[in-house]
């Protein structure tokens, strides 16, 4: 004996009677063909619910208790970026040459640091991805040396003068009385 199974096709006045028919007809078809209607359902939800989009939505709501609210604002602001490109797309199928496109796009603009991080905040998605059992792998590893090194800028050194006070932040007090800080060497007085 099998266990009874009801299948909702929708709430009335929303759906139709004639369209609750056609639906019910439908369902009767796939079970004539040994497709479960519910089954085929709940995968077309799951099939949604696993997009990059989903998933790094899920991933944001998750990590940013821990973060700071600028912080999250950057990540989440990051991983939008991406959402025109592959944010559809089950976060399963992505494959390292769509991911790779719209980091270009980011570092072609000049913003070759903002395309790093994007990499790394996306390879963090697929990671949660990955745990939580909705990809097989991340990408991301395959994208490892992919873009063009960041080059840093050198900062003077701080250089401590015979006063013991930082010969690039010294103090200056302006005609207003106003304190105010002199970032460059030789730009402020020397004297209190």
């Amino acid at each position: 004996m099998s266990k009874e199974k009801l299948l909702s096709l929708g709430v009335y006045p929303d759906v139709s009677l004639a369209r609750a028919s056609e639906k019910r007809d439908e369902a009767r078809r796939l079970l004539a063909e040994g497709i479960d209607p519910s089954a085929t359902r709940k995968a077309e939800k799951m099939a949604t619910a696993d997009t990059f989009r989903a998933v790094a939505e899920e991933f944001l709501t998750q990590r940013k208790k821990g973060w700071a609210p600028t912080h999250a604002s950057k990540v989440k602001a990051r991983l939008e970026w991406l959402y025109p490109y592959i944010g559809d797309r089950p976060i399963g199928a992505v494959e390292a040459p769509e991911l790779l496109r719209p980091i270009r796009t980011i570092e072609e603009c000049g913003k070759g640091e903002t395309a790093k991080r994007t990499l790394l905040n996306a390879g963090q998605v697929f990671r949660f991805a990955v745990a939580t059992g909705r990809a097989k792998r991340d990408p991301t590893a395959d994208l490892r040396g992919a873009l063009a090194p960041v080059r840093g800028n050198h900062h003077p050194a701080i250089i401590e003068t015979s006063s013991g006070r930082s010969a690039r932040s010294r103090r200056s007090i302006s005609r207003s009385g106003r304190s105010t800080i002199a970032w460059r060497i030789g730009c402020a007085p020397t004297s209190s």
